[in-house]
């Protein structure tokens, strides 16, 4: 509203009149069967937001958990590099380097493969924050914009309530019946009141006549099409994070798959016959 023209009602009428000349159309029952089911949509929508927050913190802790692993992954890397130094070393004495995965003194792809995942991966969740986030926006814009709409209907209450009392004020000077203030005025001054009173309960009748116009314009725009557009949008919306957090799951998949292969392959290039000579019993058959 803050948007119009800055006109005066009985132009802000005419204009309005001349796009949604379809509003006068509808009767009070048919109005008030629309604002019951924004009415509706707004209960849910307010529990819905309520639910945001739950749901806000779930994906946080998802989302926490999700980094959290790549701290165990490290771990895992740093077990194998221990074990390495310690039980390893004592298997495949002098020829330690040639079995070496994790620790290695010159080759570092394995544990570099491992510790550099977290940067290869996409959190998912990341994704699904904002994508709340955004929801929460949208939800709370459309309460703000079904609260505008009360805002306009207690605006018109006021200069309906401003009128009565006009148009009271108006009845009792044209039955000749003087208040306290009328009493002291002369003729003249109660014919000015009566034209000023008219003038100012005709001027009210117009402004409830845009008021109503307004307030029917709002209220087929809420129903039959922001509330429509919202739903569908949301409904849109999620599908789209379902296809985008499978996608990351995917991509991060084949980022892990790509690691893990590759220190299969690091894995493989290792004989473990090579240590056959440094077994005491073989040495002894050789000997003989």
């Amino acid at each position: 509203m803050t948007l119009l023209p800055k006109l005066s009602f009985e132009d802000n009428l005419v204009r309005i009149n001349k796009y949604f000349s379809l509003s006068g159309g509808i009767s009070e029952t048919q109005l008030q069967q629309q604002v019951n089911t924004i009415n509706a949509f707004v209960g849910n929508v307010r529990r819905m937001n309520q639910a945001m927050e739950r749901f806000k913190d779930q994906v946080k802790r998802f989302e926490t958990s999700f980094d959290n692993q790549w701290v165990f992954h490290k771990q895992v890397s740093e077990f194998f590099g221990s074990y390495e130094e310690t039980n390893l070393k004592f298997y495949a004495g002098q020829q330690l380097e040639n079995f070496m995965i994790f620790k290695h003194p010159h080759k570092f792809e394995a544990k570099t493969c491992i510790e550099d995942l977290p940067k290869a991966v996409t959190n998912p969740f990341r994704v699904m924050k904002l994508w709340l986030k955004w929801e929460t926006m949208d939800i709370q814009a459309m309460i703000e914009a079904i609260e505008s709409r009360s805002e306009l209907e207690g605006k018109r209450q006021q200069i309906v309530t401003r009128r009565a009392n006009k148009q009271k004020e108006l009845d009792k000077l044209k039955q000749g019946k003087k208040g306290f203030t009328q009493m002291f005025k002369t003729q003249n001054s109660i014919i000015n009141s009566i034209t000023n009173l008219t003038r100012e309960v005709q001027q009210a009748d117009k402004e409830i006549e845009c008021y109503d116009v307004y307030i029917r314009t709002l209220t087929l725009q809420i129903n039959h099409a922001a509330i429509p557009y919202f739903k569908k949008d949301k409904v849109s919306l999620y599908n789209d994070l379902i296809n985008t957090y499978s996608q990351q799951y995917i991509n991060n998949s084949q980022q892990i798959s790509q690691c893990f292969a590759k220190i299969m392959e690091l894995n493989s290039m290792i004989n473990p016959e090579l240590i056959i000579d440094e077994v005491p019993s073989q040495r002894l058959v050789s000997d003989l």
